[in-house]
């Protein structure tokens, strides 16, 4: 694996970056693609979703054409977060997932999570109406966050979410001593009925030990192995014993995401757990070698993990699939902080797709805080191109 370009794909504009939505085909075979991006106001605060198409096989860029915005509502604003997509090229329709959420006074504080579903029709370029579901869980709410939605053997559509743990009476759990809500993943699991629509329910949870993960785990990357089972990579945190390591956590499922084990730590191919920040990663295989990949970030040797840093570099490496591991030998940065970035350079939030023409995969990403650690918006978001082999 080399990477072989990267360049400013939208830069940062009127003191805003680029937040990731999706981009994906939406032709079975076709060389067309929808690239759906954000504007970041502030942390975990984001507006003005927009889309451009390809029709070129990403050559060229149509202008954006904005398709989500907040809506100020008595006593705060709706918002909009991170999006899943997956076109199923069987059907000719796009999925999408998005977080809506209320943020009381505009702020990202005690904000409650539903789930918008919308398809998309390229055939007639039609949009389905919205549709917003939190699953009955009207305190805690779902949320996905860096999902990379997939098409299970069986035809099942899962897409990585996750929602806040309850305790005995009710109210929301946190770690002990701290502010740091414990998650739990969950899987949303779509199936289609007899006049092609899609219903959506969520399948079981798995929230690990907080003595391990003292925010539980979130952000999940789902795969479906050779051997039919589901495995899934997990955000964790040390966020309050530094002085412990950090890890991604891994779960596996043998009955379609409806029960997970016990999650373990993701390991290296020589038995070592893999150091790495609380951030999102995900499990691409390639439609051409038939390989299985991850991308994430991990802490070199020289920096120590330390809640959700570093976030630097970003790599993608092999996986072997058993026992599942990542392959050491086969580990190729993406990028890192450079000597003229600021040391809190972040390369976390990024989308992809896999060229059809050459299975290379296309990544986007936003370098926040590349130029300033204090003014982190100050950023551009790029595309990189990931030769596989």
């Amino acid at each position: 694996m080399r990477l072989v370009s990267k360049e400013v794909f939208i830069p940062c504009t009127g003191g805003r970056p680029v937040f990731p939505g999706f981009v994906e085909y939406v032709s079975a075979d076709g060389p067309v693609l929808i690239h759906r991006s954000g504007w970041v106001d502030a942390s975990d605060t984001y507006d003005d979703y927009e889309d451009r198409i390809s029709e070129d096989n990403g050559r060229t860029w149509s202008a954006p054409v904005r398709r989500k915005r907040k809506a100020v509502v008595e006593g705060g604003t709706i918002r909009y977060g991170d999006y899943g997509a997956f076109f199923d090229s069987d059907r000719g329709r796009l999925h999408t997932a998005v977080s809506k959420a209320f943020y009381p006074d505009d702020k990202p504080t005690d904000e409650h999570y539903r789930i918008e579903f919308q398809t998309y029709d390229p055939s007639s370029d039609r949009w389905s109406e919205p549709f917003a579901t939190d699953f009955g869980f009207a305190r805690e709410g779902v949320a996905v966050s860096f999902p990379f939605p997939i098409k299970t053997r069986t035809g099942k559509i899962l897409i990585p979410a996750c929602k806040a743990q309850m305790d005995g009476e009710g109210k929301v759990r946190r770690y002990p001593g701290s502010e740091y809500t414990l998650f739990e993943m969950v899987t949303i699991i779509g199936g289609y009925g007899g006049a092609g629509d899609v219903s959506w329910r969520l399948g079981g949870s798995v929230g690990g030990d907080p003595e391990k993960s003292c925010r539980g785990l979130s952000e999940s990357a789902i795969v479906e192995l050779g051997d039919g089972r589901l495995a899934a990579v997990c955000r964790g945190s040390n966020a309050v014993w530094p002085e412990r390591p950090g890890y991604k956590w891994l779960t596996f499922t043998e009955d379609g995401a409806e029960t997970w084990s016990d999650p373990t730590p993701l390991l290296y191919d020589d038995g070592r757990p893999v150091p790495s920040s609380a951030t999102g990663c995900a499990l691409p295989r390639s439609s051409v070698t038939g390989k299985l990949y991850w991308i994430g970030n991990i802490a070199s040797d020289a920096e120590k993990v330390e809640g959700n840093w570093p976030r630097s570099p970003l790599v993608i490496a092999e996986v072997r699939e058993e026992p599942l591991a990542i392959r050491t030998d086969t580990i190729t940065v993406i990028d890192e902080r450079g000597p003229g970035d600021s040391p809190k350079t972040q390369i976390s939030n990024f989308r992809f797709y896999q060229d059809r023409e050459n299975g290379n995969i296309v990544l986007f990403a936003a370098r926040y805080g590349e130029r300033s650690a204090e003014n982190w918006k100050d950023a551009d978001y790029y595309r990189y191109v990931v030769e596989v082999r």
